[in-house]
């Protein structure tokens, strides 16, 4: 009697550990489901970052766009554009939908083909990716209004996707 109980109790305490495994894992995949819901932003420490690494560009000029147009896309432009107004740039909100080539899963940090724009849009993106965000840049901007070769435009694409990028007709 006493060895049928021990197996009894082993038994039990095995399936508990079971459950408790599987009950975490469930866990574990809700939390993931939620983080890809959940919106985009970005912390007070994280933007005085971004702005610390962008304050030698000072009076540099910036237009902020987004693509698709998404509450959720709107309010990361507001969230990420902030520390660039804290390092003294010239902040343009909602550009031209027409200079935005391609939508990116992410940022696109946009440049003509000048080399100290693409300079400053590699640094720009090194310290958006220093703070997790996913970004990328590429030299797309063919004219800007008004002219200035050194101008970037900063895209918010969808918070994910499969392909980086989707050409847009």
């Amino acid at each position: 009697k006493e060895g049928y109980l021990k197996r009894e109790i082993a038994i039990a305490h095995e399936r508990a550990a079971e459950l408790n495994k599987k009950a975490e894992e469930d866990r574990l995949a809700r939390v993931k489901i939620e983080q890809r819901l959940a919106p985009r932003h970005i912390t007070k420490a994280q933007q005085e970052a971004i702005a610390a690494k962008l304050s030698e560009f000072k009076n540099h000029r910036v237009a902020f766009g987004v693509k698709p147009s998404t509450d959720e896309s709107e309010w990361f432009m507001r969230w990420l554009a902030a520390p660039f107004s804290m390092a003294g740039w010239k902040v343009e909100m909602h550009a031209n939908p027409a200079e935005m080539k391609y939508i990116h899963a992410g940022v696109m940090v946009e440049t003509t083909m000048h080399p100290q724009a693409i300079a400053i849009a590699t640094k720009v993106v090194e310290a958006l990716k220093a703070e997790g965000i996913n970004a990328a840049t590429a030299p797309l901007l063919i004219h800007t209004q008004p002219p200035d070769p050194l101008r970037l435009l900063i895209v918010i694409g969808s918070k994910e996707s499969t392909l980086d990028f989707i050409p847009v007709k």
